[in-house]
């Protein structure tokens, strides 16, 4: 089964989802859900197999001005970066599954609303203090919180089995989501990045959540990629401590009944704000925290093409490739992905409830 994907053809392309051209004259191109930059020569040879799968022989005709060594060191590279695709290869059969998985789960809102953001942006954004220092001031502040945060925890004392479904409670992902990502928006407007696309998407086709496309934040130093996913992560945490302090208010002013779905968002967006933290399962903040802070990426990606690998596609020079990025650091992620599943597993098997 495995020999039959090394016997690929040699024709190459590439699908660019999108080209956003910024401020200093650098172009950023989005290709399987990754943003990378290209000089305008680059970019005119990936035009070229976008959607357009060529042999070497028809892009050696198509690009006569380059030696046919240029073009192999062009293709090599590109098709080791994961920008360029064989036709028919495992790859690119997973790229086009998760590419529709996408389309069917998020919908973009018009680009009128980003633009009438931008618009704005000069009118309010000025109120909103240096997102690097609330950052800072949110990690000094970070033992109050948790002190704040066990206390009512413990005095609301919430049996999340107890808790009803329906469409007030159903929503709390979606709220915070909306919230955490308008900070998010407020922060790269503060700095004097545009208004990204924003979107609907949902989430394992059951979460409605919200989201905001920042593509030009991954071609920012790695300084400013760090506070922005710390900035992202501990606002959520506080958006808790909000919610909690909510809780207090309007059961002081005896509104029971709103005090109580209070206090399930309050205890809900805290869940989120752990399961956003962690960063040995899903794509999260910790996750992103957890590679800038060691230097390697797309860790889950490598652990599924290293576990490929070894169990039958050796032959493959690709995943060959791709292994060698293997460390220390990579497997110490890679034991705790495991076990996290595992757990993943335990729970959903025995019925265990954690989130509202």
């Amino acid at each position: 089964m495995w020999n039959s994907f090394s016997m690929r053809e040699e024709k190459y392309l590439c699908y660019l989802q999108r080209l956003n051209k910024l401020d200093s004259g650098i172009l950023l191109v989005k290709i399987n859900n990754t943003y990378y930059t290209f000089n305008q020569k680059q970019l005119e040879f990936l035009k070229y197999l976008n959607n357009n799968a060529s042999s070497k022989e028809e892009i050696y005709l198509r690009f006569s001005g380059y030696s046919t060594s240029t073009i192999d060191q062009i293709i090599d590279h590109f098709y080791k970066r994961g920008i360029l695709f064989e036709k028919n290869s495992f790859e690119n059969k997973g790229f086009k599954f998760l590419s529709l998985y996408r389309r069917f789960t998020r919908f973009y809102l018009p680009q009128a609303l980003s633009n009438y953001i931008e618009k704005k942006r000069e009118k309010f954004i000025h109120l909103f203090p240096n997102p690097v220092f609330i950052t800072k001031l949110m990690m000094y502040c970070s033992p109050i919180l948790t002190f704040f945060i066990y206390y009512a925890w413990q005095d609301i004392q919430l049996n999340i089995d107890q808790v009803p479904r329906n469409a007030i409670t159903f929503l709390v992902g979606s709220v915070t989501a909306i919230i955490h990502e308008l900070l998010l928006m407020m922060y790269h407007l503060k700095f004097g990045r545009k208004a990204g696309l924003i979107y609907i998407r949902i989430i394992y086709f059951v979460i409605i959540s919200f989201g905001t496309e920042w593509g030009a934040s991954y071609s920012e130093k790695k300084h400013f990629r760090v506070w922005m996913f710390l900035f992202s992560m501990l606002s959520i945490f506080y958006l808790s401590g909000v919610f909690f302090s909510l809780f207090y208010l309007l059961r002081y002013l005896n509104f029971e009944l709103a005090a109580y779905y209070m206090s399930v968002y309050a205890v809900g967006t805290l869940i989120f704000a752990f399961i956003n933290a962690y960063p040995f399962l899903l794509k999260t903040d910790g996750y992103m925290i957890y590679q800038e802070t060691f230097g390697v990426y797309k860790l889950r990606s490598l652990f599924f093409k290293t576990l490929i690998y070894y169990f039958g596609m050796r032959k493959n020079l690709a995943f060959k490739e791709v292994v060698r990025r293997n460390s220390f650091k990579t497997y110490i992620w890679d034991v705790f992905f495991i076990l996290s599943i595992i757990v993943v597993i335990y729970i959903l098997s025995n019925n265990i409830r954690i989130i509202i």
